[in-house]
């Protein structure tokens, strides 16, 4: 179980290590703005998502705020192997493409952040 607060952390250390560094300077700073300004909201966002029906039957985020992460990491490397990279189109920035070991990344700077620790 991971805080929203080092479920955002993880997030953005994600984001600034391994997504804006692949794009060129001009995109990275528009993507760098835009990530920075949702930052913002994220709370309210995972906020709203604890609401969610489907998240609360399955407990992925508890009434405390607490995040599963091993079930949702569960769920995200299952899904990656039944239906390959998950892509996003940004506008201004094109294509996205996440793959199982983006996800795998992603959850170690997540968990890195609940130990208090940099991800290596």
């Amino acid at each position: 179980m991971v805080s929203t607060a080092q479920f955002i952390a993880g997030m953005m250390k994600f984001i600034d290590a391994e997504m804006l560094p692949a794009l060129p300077v001009n995109q990275r700073w528009i993507a760098g703005a835009l990530v920075y300004a949702a930052q913002g909201q994220a709370q309210g966002i995972i906020g709203k998502l604890s609401e969610n029906p489907i998240v609360s039957t399955l407990k992925l985020i508890g009434a405390d705020g607490m995040i599963d992460l091993d079930s949702v990491r569960a769920a995200v490397k299952s899904t990656c192997q039944k239906n390959g990279a998950l892509e996003i189109g940004m506008p201004m920035l094109g294509q996205f493409k996440l793959t199982e070991k983006n996800f795998d990344v992603l959850f170690k700077h997540i968990k890195a952040e609940a130990a208090g620790n940099e991800a290596e």
